[in-house]
């Protein structure tokens, strides 16, 4: 980690104070990626069937995470996962006869703190705390024939998957049985 040396009558401005914040996490980062064999889930993020009743949805538990960069993601509530549009703005379908996998991802986001907001000297709006947060993405693999369909690829972007949903054409919910959690992208120690 970088050192900042502060010294007798030294007014630090935004720009110092926001670099040693990035540096305390920088460092908090790399030695987590150097305990890390394998990034992913540490706990939770259980992929389920919605409860509530004919949903095309899922519901995604609490849990903790980390990303290949180090970064944590955190999930502090069961967050339902509608299956509307997938990562790139498609419609999630299939035609008849067939089937469909659907990854399910999460990855690390950051976003403004909305009761943070104040005004700066120019009188723009700006936030002073940034909350960690996470984004859910879906990913559709090919349409194949039934039986014969395949996972999609792990987008860019330091997403990590939690599960591959498999979907018919005639699906108005998704069951337990269409949930494959044995591709969840799971966390493990370094081990010398």
């Amino acid at each position: 980690m970088n050192r900042r040396k502060w010294f007798y009558r030294y007014q630090p401005d935004a720009d110092f104070l926001d670099a040693l914040i990035d540096d305390i996490e920088e460092a908090q980062r790399n030695m987590l990626i150097a305990l890390m064999d394998t990034p992913g889930i540490r706990s939770g993020f259980e992929v389920t069937q919605r409860g509530a009743g004919i949903n095309f949805s899922v519901d995604v538990d609490e849990g903790i995470a980390w990303d290949a960069s180090g970064r944590r993601i955190s999930n502090g509530a069961t967050q339902n996962v509608p299956f509307t549009m997938d990562i790139y703005g498609a419609t999630i379908a299939v035609t008849s006869l067939h089937e469909r996998q659907v990854g399910v991802f999460v990855r690390y986001k950051i976003i403004d703190d909305p009761e943070s907001a104040t005004t700066d000297g120019l009188g723009d709006t700006v936030y002073t705390y940034q909350l960690e947060s996470r984004e859910f993405a879906l990913v559709q693999g090919d349409v194949a024939t039934i039986g014969a369909s395949s996972p999609p690829a792990t987008p860019d972007g330091g997403y990590i998957r939690l599960a591959d949903v498999t979907i018919f054409e005639s699906d108005t919910t998704i069951a337990t049985g269409d949930i494959n959690m044995g591709v969840k992208d799971v966390f493990t120690p370094y081990v010398p």
